[in-house]
């Protein structure tokens, strides 16, 4: 059965503390290890700790092994234990970025969908990569059903404009800012500014667009101008 014993029980917290090895060949005979309960409730003997360290000096533990007798640790023990503490703190360090890896996508997700503008990323096969909340909820269709399809296989009115505004950044090299009229689903057509710019990364260039509806805010305009 698994046992548990908390780390200022025994004598990891020394390891923690110092940040540094310790070997202690007979824990009864140790002036600080003899007087810790976790000793005499295992009937622990031997102790041998490095600390767990990551790459930016942050000490998250102590990496062990005990023994049930007297042991002599050798300095081949204390070097194999090292590195199996730095293959313990390589794979928490790759959880750890992976887990805020996710946490950074789902702020910026949630960061997009609430976003008044609807936001594209296209990759160089000029498939869709991402679409935020505000693409569905201006030309309803579900994200789900256009991510990774390929814009010339979309009926979206909208997927003609990201064609064009693709293949001028590719072209240029550099962002453009263009009016277009784009259908909605109702029939209307309506005006947006859209934005486009290459994003670079991994020797591949993406392009991402920006697009604003401006209708309301056209039509606002010319009454305001009506009523003077």
């Amino acid at each position: 059965a698994a046992r548990r014993l908390p780390c200022s029980h025994a004598v990891c917290d020394v390891v923690v503390a110092t940040r540094a090895p310790l070997v202690i060949d007979d824990l009864l005979n140790h002036p600080i290890a003899a007087e810790r309960p976790g000793v005499h409730t295992l009937g622990l003997r031997s102790y041998l700790g490095v600390p767990l360290t990551t790459r930016r000096g942050q000490t998250l533990g102590s990496f062990c092994v005990l023994d049930a007798r007297i042991r002599r640790w050798t300095a081949e023990d204390i070097e194999n234990l090292r590195d199996l503490a730095e293959a313990a703190v390589a794979e928490l360090e790759l959880r750890i970025g992976l887990h805020e890896r996710r946490t950074r996508e789902r702020r910026f997700a949630a960061f997009m969908d609430h976003s008044p503008v609807v936001a594209a990323l296209i990759n160089r096969d000029g498939e869709l990569e991402y679409v935020n909340a505000m693409f569905e909820w201006h030309f309803s269709v579900e994200p789900s059903k256009v991510i990774g399809q390929q814009l010339a296989d979309l009926t979206l009115p909208l997927a003609a404009v990201m064609i064009r505004r693709c293949e001028e950044v590719r072209q240029r090299g550099t962002s453009t800012e263009r009016t277009e009229l784009i259908t909605s689903p109702n029939g209307d057509e309506r005006q947006w500014l859209v934005f486009s710019f290459p994003i670079e990364g991994d020797g591949e260039t993406h392009v991402g667009i920006v697009a604003a509806d401006l209708t309301d805010r056209r039509r606002l305009e010319r009454q305001l101008q009506q009523a003077q």
